[in-house]
């Protein structure tokens, strides 16, 4: 979780425990973020990252390249407080001119919902959460006006294969009176030993007899 240095900021990304992951740290400047690497069984793995950009700060090209560079499959999703014609009816912003001549110019992906992103009744309303995606097509989005917020949830859905999860050992519980009763049949009379042999002998009656309970 990233939560910024100003107002209005901070990003995260919940995962689901299952799913081999770990954490990718960001170097960026003007957008701020928290960003994870998805592992897939016989493909690239995929960068995913939840991003903010505060309209305050310019969008600068390094952080474009920071953060599609060098990577196969990539999703950037956030509020980028990006308004461009293309997505939003009600007009653009100069900056966001430099993420959509990126994204055209290194064959990136832009997907936008159809319905307003930020609600508010002192300006237009604007679409300003969208996804970059690289080597990912298959995505659609929707604003959900669920909350009370000017600020509208977005749902973007997309189409990944060949994710494997990470298998979960179930806990297991020694019975340890049968585990005993085991001993005293398996080793009968609380035999000396004095050996070697005897000793790993002895050592591997016991693990498998704790074995053998465990498995019932």
């Amino acid at each position: 979780m990233d939560s910024g240095t100003y107002a209005g900021g901070g990003t995260a990304l919940l995962v689901r425990s299952s799913l081999p992951h770990h954490v990718t740290p960001l170097q960026t400047t003007a957008i701020e973020g928290t960003s994870i690497t998805v592992e897939r069984r016989n493909k690239a793995s995929i960068t995913i990252a939840s991003v903010y950009k505060s309209p305050s700060k310019p969008l600068e090209k390094s952080d474009l390249q920071n953060l599609f560079a060098n990577r196969r499959d990539v999703l950037v999703i956030g509020d980028l407080n990006a308004k461009h014609h293309t997505w939003n009816p009600n007009g653009g912003n100069r900056q966001v001119t430099i993420a959509y001549e990126y994204s055209k110019n290194n064959n990136l992906k832009i997907c936008a919902p159809n319905q307003p992103t930020r609600v508010t009744h002192r300006t237009k309303n604007a679409i300003i959460d969208i996804c970059i995606s690289k080597g990912i097509d298959r995505i659609t989005s929707e604003s959900i006006p669920a909350l009370s917020s000017d600020h509208n949830p977005v749902l973007f859905t997309i189409d990944i294969d060949d994710i494997q999860k990470r298998n979960i050992d179930a806990l297991q519980f020694t019975n340890w009176d049968k585990f005993q009763s085991q001993l005293k049949h398996l080793l009968p009379g609380n035999p000396k030993i004095f050996t070697t042999q005897l000793k790993i002998s002895t050592i591997n009656t016991i693990q498998q007899s704790r074995l053998q309970v465990e498995q019932k």
